[in-house]
């Protein structure tokens, strides 16, 4: 009797152990790994904004030339080269691999009108120049100005270093030695053009346009 009540006891603990292992787990059982969150994804940080660079130009001032030496002459007479000044070939490798060089015409109005360089922005002449045209540009932005000799870039050079800009090139030659070289021009309408005007007081830098043609203008009081 006694050995069929410990079957029957050994059989019931069997039993109960059984359900509290489906209950509650084995508890030799290699345990699953806690939930692992995702990974947040890392945010990538904004790209910082590229520094403006520094316009270096290869020669010195002086050993800067048109390809006429009377043309020379007659810059050299009328810039006091108080800026630095950077020759058409060196512009144009500049242009080409800096789309961050800021260009300026410092011609009237008509005369931009009926030819500038593409990527030019009028930003007067000493008459009728005004800060709202430049203010919006770092004071490190790369700046090559230009007129029709230089003579009145230079001037509005000066006024854009007075006003804290530390990058600025005066065109030399200008736009008469950008045709030369073969520099292209567009109209006001963006159409190529070799048209470059001429204010009368600036009648005798038209001997020096070996290419293109040169259309006489009268530019408005300021």
């Amino acid at each position: 009797m006694k050995i069929k009540m410990n079957i029957l006891l050994t059989i019931a603990l069997i039993i109960v152990s059984y359900s509290l292992i489906q209950a509650q787990g084995d508890p030799f059982a290699p345990k699953e790994a806690p939930f692992a969150p995702k990974e947040e994804q890392k945010k990538e940080e904004p790209k910082a904004k590229e520094e403006p660079k520094a316009i270096t130009v290869a020669n010195k001032p002086e050993d800067i030339l048109t390809q006429s030496p009377k043309f020379d002459n007659y810059i050299k007479d009328k810039l006091t080269f108080s800026i630095p000044v950077i020759s058409v070939p060196e512009f144009k490798a500049l242009i080409k691999e800096n789309k961050s060089v800021i260009v300026l015409d410092a011609r009237g109005v008509k005369a931009f009108e009926t030819s500038h360089l593409k990527r030019a922005k009028r930003v007067g002449t000493t008459e009728d120049f005004s800060i709202e045209r430049i203010w919006m540009y770092r004071r490190d932005a790369p700046i090559v100005i230009y007129a029709t000799v230089g003579k009145e870039s230079e001037e509005i050079g000066n006024t854009l270093q007075k006003l804290g800009f530390t990058n600025v090139h005066n065109l030399y030659g200008s736009i008469i030695e950008w045709v030369n070289q073969n520099g292209n021009l567009v109209n006001k309408k963006g159409r190529a053009t070799l048209r470059v005007g001429i204010i009368k007081n600036e009648n005798e830098a038209k001997a020096f346009l070996e290419k293109g043609q040169t259309i006489a203008i009268k530019e408005a009081k300021y």
